[in-house]
């Protein structure tokens, strides 16, 4: 791995940007960019990680995200 990278779940570096480029990603490659991070994630909601964040119910996980958005 380079300096300025960071790993990604799946183990792929990713960039370090210790700025903000002068152009933006388009709606559509944001889009894309974080579906692919999204295909690395743990599979939580399945038991696929030792840690103290456990997927209860659907109805808390509801509650949580909404307690999340305000």
């Amino acid at each position: 791995m380079k300096p300025g990278q960071k790993h990604t779940s799946g183990g792929d570096p990713l960039p370090s940007a210790p700025e903000l480029p002068v152009h933006g990603w388009s709606t559509d490659e944001t889009l894309a960019r974080l579906e692919a991070l999204r295909r690395d994630d743990v599979r939580w909601k399945d038991g696929r990680v030792f840690s103290l964040a456990y997927f209860a119910t659907p109805e808390a996980h509801d509650l949580a995200t909404e307690a999340y958005r305000r």
